[in-house]
């Protein structure tokens, strides 16, 4: 990462996603879910303006093309998860 993370910066596991916009705003909420009772469970959200979200969308598809150069390629299977 940056020189510039904080060292007690928050982390927190997220599987479960859920996207939301309006003309000048996106929302991507974080959370978990859980087999055991098929529930999810939000946790974090993020509110960014469309020119960040582009930005957040850039960067993302830049790293999973890292990430499968180096590891395979990812399998998109989970785009099928707990749709309805």
């Amino acid at each position: 990462m940056s020189e510039h993370t904080p060292q007690n910066l928050e982390a927190r596991y997220a599987n479960a996603f859920r996207v939301g916009q309006n003309d000048s705003e996106f929302l991507f909420e974080f959370g978990q879910y859980d087999d055991a009772d098929d529930t999810e469970r939000f946790h974090t959200r993020l509110i960014t303006s469309p020119r960040y979200a582009k930005a957040i969308l850039m960067t993302l598809q830049s790293a999973i093309v890292e990430h499968e150069a180096v590891h395979g390629s990812l399998s998109d299977d989970c785009l099928n998860d707990r749709q309805d």
